[in-house]
């Protein structure tokens, strides 16, 4: 089994329902060990807990990349009723800080 619908170049797998690989649920274990390591070390380098912003604009990190970067429209993408709710245009946000 693999994700492959958030990002058409990429999939990430965890395992398989196959008695011919009897340790694909293991590989896809340490997969997603490994995937959830680096995104802390990442988090950790930068002191950072959401995404990194890497598309500039005018030489600055603007805010619009919260929405998509290269050219990804975030609120359009779609991973399914499995993976993801309809989008709600009456949600409403708060934020609160420390």
């Amino acid at each position: 089994m693999a994700i492959d619908k958030a990002l058409p170049l990429y999939v990430f797998y965890l395992g398989e329902e196959d008695d011919k690989y009897p340790n694909s649920f293991a590989y896809g274990a340490v997969n997603l060990a490994a995937f959830l390591a680096n995104a802390m070390v990442l988090a950790i380098q930068s002191d950072a807990c959401d995404e990194h912003n890497w598309q500039e604009v005018a030489g600055r990190y603007a805010i619009s990349n919260s929405c998509g970067q290269e050219g990804r429209s975030y609120q359009d993408e779609e991973c399914g009723e499995v993976f993801s709710c309809p989008v709600d245009p009456d949600m409403e946000m708060t934020a609160v800080t420390a």
